[in-house]
């Protein structure tokens, strides 16, 4: 059974959709990744150098419900400090299935990849 304070969060979800472009998607694509409906993938989003940057990565948990709905976007550790939401990104992100969806859910674990593993704010 799932958390009473995880149900109410997810039933709010669907306010911060990205509008109704996101309702009608067959394919879901994220970086080179496709997920279908009724599926969960987790794997990282590859950022390649920059001028002034090296690559990097950025871990990803995509959750597409059975049917099409709203696109939901969720972030964190974009302070690399902040712990509390990384660990709640991660927490969600393992107990959400797909069957619990209408849509997809996007979950960006950890933002900042460098700074979270210098645990400061930025980099």
């Amino acid at each position: 059974m799932m958390n009473p304070c995880l149900r109410t969060a997810l039933a709010a979800l669907p306010l911060l959709a990205f509008g109704e472009y996101a309702y009608s998607q067959e394919d879901f694509q994220l970086g080179k990744v496709y997920v279908e409906r009724g599926e969960r993938k987790n794997f990282s989003l590859e950022v390649p150098a920059g001028e002034a940057d090296p690559a990097t990565f950025v871990p990803v948990s995509v959750i597409r419900g059975e049917s099409d709905g709203p696109t939901v976007l969720m972030t964190a550790g974009v302070h690399g400090y902040e712990f509390a939401p990384i660990l709640a990104a991660d927490r969600l992100a393992r107990e959400i299935t797909p069957s619990d969806l209408t849509g997809t859910f996007v979950i960006v674990r950890v933002a900042h990849v460098r700074a979270y593993e210098d645990r400061v704010p930025y980099v």
